[in-house]
């Protein structure tokens, strides 16, 4: 299958999202992994885990556009980062379909389907005035992109242990044709970061791309 969807922004980043119809082998063939990416690899036993890892690392080559593969580490929280590259990066998947982003600036990408068990999750993971602002004829979307900045958002702060409802505030959305951006703050342990989104919404899926500038 063909990249689905790329995406870019001189000086900001590079993104694809890619529809996964391939079985694992195809994967296994583009990618070559190294002896850290092997042991991570070993440890996941179900394919269709695999071929999603797989997948979106075929995804981040693709973003990256150049002919060799760097290859992947994760730092102490779990983030992943390219080896011997100043470059940020983030992955992220969901059924059927794989997402990367590469850039200069500390980064976050979420990729999330729609799925009506969302409609009981708001209160588990927004503020009491975020749930307010909920459009009751466009709730499952709405209650989708707003998980999908979290989501971006946590992968950017690129630590454990913050809240989304409390940590993690979205202060600002902007809509416009099958796009929005939005502004979010993270606050843990009296810092504060300022983070910027950008997102797409279609009918098979929500992404957000989350950058710290």
């Amino acid at each position: 299958m063909p990249v689905f969807q790329s995406l870019s922004e001189i000086n900001l980043f590079n993104a694809i999202v890619y529809q996964v119809t391939e079985p694992l082998d195809f994967f296994r063939e583009k990618i070559n992994l190294s002896e850290s990416e092997m042991s991570y690899f070993s440890a996941k036993r179900h394919p269709e885990r695999q071929k999603e890892s797989y997948a979106a690392r075929y995804a981040l080559h693709l973003a990256m556009n150049q002919q060799n593969r760097v290859f992947l580490e994760t730092d102490p929280y779990g983030k992943p980062y390219l080896v011997g590259s100043e470059s940020f990066i983030s992955l992220s998947h969901t059924s059927g379909y794989v997402a990367a982003v590469v850039s200069p600036h500390p980064c976050g990408i979420d990729i999330q389907r729609f799925d009506t068990k969302i409609l009981n999750l708001g209160a588990k993971f927004l503020a009491k005035k975020e749930l307010a602002d909920i459009p009751p004829d466009s709730e499952l979307s709405f209650l989708t992109q707003l998980w999908a900045i979290k989501e971006a958002a946590y992968k950017t702060f690129g630590k454990k242990g913050l809240e989304f409802g409390s940590d993690i505030e979205i202060q600002e959305m902007n809509f416009m044709e099958g796009s929005w951006e939005s502004k979010v703050c993270v606050h843990k342990n009296d810092e504060y970061f300022k983070y910027q989104v950008k997102g797409w919404t279609n009918e098979a899926f929500v992404l957000a791309i989350c950058l710290e500038l």
